[in-house]
C-alpha cells in the first residue's frame, strides 16, 4: 500500500494505482519546491505538491496542449488552462528571442507556482499598448509562486501589481522597468528574497507598498537616481527588510514611511557605504539588473549582514550561506565565488 494524496487527505491505494515514483503518492507535508517530484513545485502556506505540471515555451508549435512535449506557446495559455479555483505548477522555459510579450493575470482562487527552467532565466516581457504591468495579482484568494523569472515592464507602470492576493517570490530579476518594479495594495501580501531589482534613470519609486504588506529577505536593489524613494509605504502598510541592499544616489531618503510599519534589519544604504559608483562598479551590470557582485563590492558589502534560521540557506545561484545563526554573511541576494 501507498499514501495518496485526495482532496488535501492522506489515504491508502494500491501500488498498481498509486506507483512510489509519483509525486501525487506523497504525503508528507512539502516545504521547499525540491521536497516535490516530476515537476511539481510546492505551495508551502499549505503542504501541498502542486502535482498538476504544465509547461511553456515558444519554441514548438503552436497552440499546445501544456505537455512537456508539445507546450502551450504563452503564460497566460497555462494560467487559462487550470482555470478559476485550479492549482498547477507552471514551468516556463526561456523561448525565443527576447522572451514572452503578454499581459499576464492570475484568476480568482487559483494557487499556482511559475517556476523558470532552462540555461538562461526566462523573460517576461511588457506587451506593446497592454496593461500597466507584466503580470497582475489582483484576486484576493489567489496565491503565486515565483522563482527564477525575469520581467522587463518598460515605461507604462510597474513591472509587476499585487493588489490582493498573495506572491511568494524567490530568486527573479526586474530590470528595464522605468515606472518601478513592485506595487503591493489594497491588501496584498508580497514576500521576497534572493532577487535583483535595478534601473539607474528611473524617476519613479522602485517599491510602493499603500495599505499592504512586503517582506523582503537578501534583495539586492539598485534604484539609483529616483527623486521620490526608492521604497515608499502608505496607508498603514507594513513593510520588513532584512540582510539587503538598497543602493541609491538620490538625494530623498530611501525610505518615504510616514504612518506606516517599517522595520529595517541589516539592510545596507547609502547612509552605510554611499552611492553607487559610476566607475568601478560594485556590481557586474547594475544598468541591466546583473547584481552580483563584483570584487570591489564584495569588498564593500562583506559581513554587513547576518544570517539566523529562517533566512534563505543560498544564494540567488545556489551558492550556500553560512547555516550558523550570528554569523556575518553578505547582504543582497549574492554570495560571491570565483566566477
Amino acid at each position: 500500500m501507498q499514501p495518496l494524496c485526495e482532496a488535501g487527505a492522506c489515504v491508502a491505494c494500491p501500488e498498481t494505482v498509486c506507483p512510489a515514483a509519483s509525486a501525487a503518492c506523497d504525503c508528507t507535508a512539502c516545504v521547499k519546491h525540491e521536497d516535490c517530484s516530476e515537476g511539481a513545485a510546492c505551495d508551502a502556506d499549505t503542504g501541498q505538491c502542486l502535482v498538476d505540471v504544465l509547461y511553456v515555451d515558444d519554441h514548438g508549435a503552436c497552440p499546445g496542449d501544456g505537455t512537456e512535449a508539445s507546450p502551450y506557446c504563452l503564460p497566460q495559455d497555462a494560467i487559462d488552462a487550470v482555470g478559476p479555483g485550479g492549482s498547477a505548477t507552471i514551468r516556463i522555459r526561456p523561448g525565443v528571442g527576447i522572451g514572452y510579450q503578454q499581459d499576464i493575470a492570475l484568476l480568482p482562487g487559483q494557487t499556482l507556482a511559475m517556476i523558470g527552467e532552462g540555461d538562461y532565466v526566462p523573460n517576461l516581457n511588457a506587451q506593446p499598448g497592454g496593461a500597466e504591468s507584466v503580470l497582475t495579482v489582483a484576486e484576493a484568494d489567489a496565491t503565486l509562486w515565483l522563482t527564477g523569472l525575469r520581467f522587463r515592464a518598460g515605461d507604462e507602470g510597474p513591472a509587476v501589481t499585487v493588489a490582493g492576493g498573495t506572491v511568494h517570490a524567490s530568486a527573479i530579476q526586474v530590470a528595464d522597468s522605468a515606472a518601478g518594479a513592485l506595487r503591493v495594495t489594497d491588501g496584498g501580501n508580497v514576500d521576497l528574497e534572493n532577487s535583483f531589482l535595478a534601473h539607474w534613470w528611473s524617476q519613479e519609486t522602485a517599491i510602493a507598498v499603500d495599505g499592504a504588506s512586503f517582506a523582503a529577505r537578501n534583495i539586492s536593489l539598485v534604484w539609483a537616481n529616483t527623486p521620490t524613494g526608492v521604497i515608499t509605504c502608505t496607508r498603514s502598510a507594513t513593510v520588513e527588510l532584512h540582510d539587503s541592499i538598497v543602493a541609491s544616489a538620490a538625494a530623498v531618503d530611501d525610505f518615504l514611511c510616514d504612518g506606516a510599519v517599517l522595520e529595517l534589519d541589516h539592510v545596507v544604504t547609502k547612509a552605510d557605504v554611499g552611492p553607487p559608483p559610476y566607475t568601478f562598479p560594485w556590481f557586474e551590470n547594475q544598468y541591466g539588473a546583473d547584481l552580483h557582485l563584483r570584487p570591489a563590492g564584495a569588498a564593500v558589502f562583506a559581513d554587513y549582514a547576518q544570517w539566523n534560521t529562517g533566512d534563505p540557506t543560498t544564494d540567488i545561484d545556489g551558492d550556500p550561506r553560512p547555516l550558523i545563526d550570528g554569523t556575518p554573511d553578505f547582504p543582497g541576494a549574492d554570495v560571491p565565488v570565483l566566477r
